[in-house]
């Protein structure tokens, strides 16, 4: 009798590897970012001279702003002591209740006070606080930004004024100490903070937030027209002035 011949042993099967999960491309920050404010934003990032400036689309506190304000003109009039902000003396007499001397801020904030940038008691305003940690808004952000532009005292402006300007359908909602600023950065053209950051509108939409991407805009160029410097001209460490780009001729 022959005996069965045995069964063959199945050899086992090793699984197929699974596939390495494809890294997850997270996309860079500034591409959300219009292809218009992009130059701006990445002439500072490249500076790294705003300390805080990382996401263009994260709203900006307007502590924030004043330290990036004096900042970004100081650095800019470098060659022009007589155009930089003064820090404020650790001795002075606080002029909001909320920026104490041991805020790690008061020297920017109550420089700037003090040079009358921002409205305190020393321009008549009466508001006691200055709420540092609150959101700056677009008008907030031309008024402290035009007197570092035009450097002269900013004429009266009305209602009427601002909309005679710019033509914006929403000018009885801007707060009555900024209209004067706003009506005075269309002297700047198309350098103009208002031109620069938000482009052609109708409408300013005052309270609305800044973001950082808009706050670089606004501190890319300081200096009346025709006579500012940019980030850029900081890069290539050769400030000089701008000239407003040329009106097309008229046939």
């Amino acid at each position: 009798m022959i005996a069965p011949s045995p069964d063959p042993i199945a050899s086992p099967i090793a699984p197929s590897p699974s596939p390495s999960p494809s890294p997850t491309v997270q996309p860079s920050p500034i591409a959300s970012l219009s292809q218009e404010l992009q130059p701006y934003w990445q002439d500072w990032r490249k500076l790294d001279r705003l300390q805080g400036l990382q996401d263009p689309n994260q709203i900006v506190t307007r502590r924030q702003f004043a330290r990036w304000l004096v900042s970004a003109n100081n650095q800019l009039f470098q060659n022009r002591p007589a155009w930089q902000v003064r820090s404020a003396s650790a001795t002075s007499q606080p002029l909001f209740t909320d920026v104490p001397t041991t805020d790690p801020d008061f020297s920017t904030i109550q420089g700037l006070a003090e040079a009358g940038i921002i409205p305190s008691r020393l321009t008549g305003n009466n508001s006691p606080t200055f709420s540092p940690d609150g959101p700056l808004t677009r008008e907030t952000m031309v008024l402290w930004k035009v007197p570092l532009d035009l450097r002269r005292p900013l004429p009266p402006a009305t209602v009427e004024t601002v909309q005679k300007a710019w033509g914006f359908l929403d000018a009885t909602k801007i707060d009555a100490q900024t209209l004067r600023a706003i009506a005075a950065d269309r002297e700047n053209g198309e350098l103009s903070n208002i031109r620069r950051v938000f482009g052609f509108t109708t409408l300013l939409q005052p309270k609305k937030p800044i973001t950082q991407g808009e706050a670089a805009a606004a501190l890319w160029y300081f200096g009346p027209e025709g006579q500012g410097i940019t980030a850029k001209d900081l890069l290539s460490n050769a400030p000089s002035p701008i000239a407003p780009p040329a009106s097309p001729a008229v046939n």
